[in-house]
């Protein structure tokens, strides 16, 4: 009977949380020769091809795509088996950082991962960004953030590597040669910091005309036609536009979502919690919007 190991399983999802294998090594902490062995193995145990190459990329197949939901609810049984049977003496309260873009994505499996690894803890939450966030880690006023940073980055454990967009209302016209009217969130936002950066090195004029610390305050505006905003992948909501740099936008760099713990936090507890929160998160996939390249 063929089996396929743990380490296996957690590569692939990497993979296809990542989308490349360099970022699956960066979470899974092999090298990318490593991943490249795991991913050759899935293949030769599920007997077909779980991978093709379109490019210089690596994708997913469909079959590829199927190992990996039977992979992330076989990982999400082995954890919450390992916990059931593990004991942990923390039952004080733990206070989390999450930034309002996250909620609807990372709120409900953080609360599942805590109860996954640290079922004794009381939470305490702060919605904030994650330039505020940062320093309340460092001066301990918080245990635990799920920030977002620079794709190579070498601090916290990461979650995930997400694209960055440029999104609009669906029926947006773009006309590159206009003034880009921009909602954003407010200074110290890295995708703010990002996308004025690109459009100042191309020299593209624009005017900042909405500015909110609220995800969907910024979606809403959005939605109505006041202008472009800068989004993850896991933030693009339904039926909006995706510009892409045939429209004369630059391009952005992916963020990378990580956990960071504060110095104060014992590595006991961070492990289990950095574990079942990445088993508990089912990420939105590709294609939410539109790609409108006008």
């Amino acid at each position: 009977m063929k089996t396929i190991d743990i380490p296996l399983l957690r590569t692939i999802i990497a993979f296809a949380d990542s989308g490349s294998c360099q970022g699956a090594a960066d979470i899974v902490h092999r090298t990318q020769a490593a991943v490249s062995v795991h991913l050759k193995r899935l293949e030769e145990v599920a007997g077909g091809r779980l991978f093709v190459k379109k490019g210089r990329q690596l994708m997913l197949t469909a079959d590829g795509h199927t190992l990996v939901s039977y992979a992330r609810r076989i990982i999400r049984l082995h954890n919450e088996a390992i916990a059931n049977f593990e004991t942990t003496s923390f039952s004080g309260t733990l206070r989390i950082g999450l930034p309002d873009d996250y909620i609807s994505v990372l709120l409900n499996p953080m609360l599942q991962a805590f109860e996954t690894a640290l079922p004794k803890a009381q939470i305490e939450l702060l919605c904030a960004p994650s330039a505020m966030l940062r320093p309340m880690l460092q001066n301990n006023s918080l245990d635990f953030a799920i920030v977002s940073g620079e794709t190579d980055t070498q601090e916290g454990h990461v979650l995930r590597q997400e694209a960055t967009h440029w999104i609009a209302a669906s029926g947006y016209q773009h006309d590159a040669r206009g003034n880009l009217k921009l909602l954003l969130f407010p200074e110290g936002c890295i995708l703010r910091k990002w996308a004025l950066n690109a459009l100042n090195a191309k020299e593209v004029e624009y005017e900042i005309v909405f500015t909110s610390h609220n995800m969907q305050a910024l979606k809403t505006a959005m939605s109505h036609g006041l202008g472009l905003m800068i989004a993850t992948q896991c933030n693009v909501p339904v039926g909006s536009v995706i510009l892409t740099e045939k429209a004369g936008l630059p391009p952005l760099p992916d963020v990378t979502v990580m956990l960071i713990a504060s110095s104060g936090v014992d590595q006991s507890v961070v492990e289990p919690l950095h574990a079942a929160l990445r088993n508990h998160v089912e990420w939105p996939g590709a294609g939410i919007g539109n790609i409108n390249s006008n």
